[in-house]
């Protein structure tokens, strides 16, 4: 998930919809979180 979000990093600089990347990014965040929790 972490390697995926990185990706999107990436791409996020240069997204026409800055602001619709951001809700998705954050919600790639929470994934991020969520396994790293739970290993």
């Amino acid at each position: 998930c972490c390697e995926y979000a990185l990706l999107i990093l990436e791409c996020w600089a240069d997204a026409p919809e800055i602001q619709r990347s951001a809700d998705l990014y954050e919600d790639l965040i929470k994934c991020c979180v969520a396994d790293a929790m739970s290993e």
